[in-house]
């Protein structure tokens, strides 16, 4: 009984890891159109571990009264990361978010 539940352990952690891993994959940083329009272009591809699933565009725009964040993403991951570009652009509050899914 002790190995059973030993098992079921370490499968639900490999679980943990693997989902871990699938979202741990390394976003694209925005690019700066002009004007504080800034673009996450997704992968061409599939959704992979490789691509962390990140196979759509998403973007924000500084705007006098705020941002404007046009689609989060599909992980919590990347929203994160969206943020911490957000951050490192401006200071100004995030005033919309444009839920596309």
């Amino acid at each position: 009984m002790l190995a059973l539940g030993l098992g079921a352990g370490l499968l639900a952690a490999a679980s943990i890891a693997a989902v871990a891993d699938c979202c741990a994959a390394p976003f694209p940083e925005p690019v700066d159109l002009g004007h504080g329009v800034h673009v996450f272009l997704g992968a061409r591809a599939e959704a992979s571990p490789a691509n962390g699933g990140h196979v759509a565009n998403q973007a924000f725009i500084v705007a006098p009264a705020g941002v404007i964040v046009i689609d989060t993403g599909l992980s919590a991951a990347f929203a994160r990361h969206m943020l911490r570009a957000i951050r490192a652009r401006t200071d100004k509050p995030v005033a919309v978010v444009v839920s596309l899914s």
